[in-house]
């Protein structure tokens, strides 16, 4: 049995409920920073200027 991620634009799939988890933390960090060109979201000013 699959886990699958909740949010519509990311697809992916886990074995177990902690894997499913972990991988949602990524989903929940706030990215601030936004590139004016693409959309691109960033959690850190600095990856953001390196984009």
């Amino acid at each position: 049995r699959a886990f699958l991620c909740p949010v519509s634009s990311c697809g992916k799939q886990f074995k177990t409920m902690e894997q499913l988890k972990r991988h949602m933390q990524k989903h929940n960090v706030k990215r601030p920073y936004s590139c004016s060109k693409c959309g691109k979201t960033f959690s850190r000013y600095d990856n953001l200027e390196r984009h």
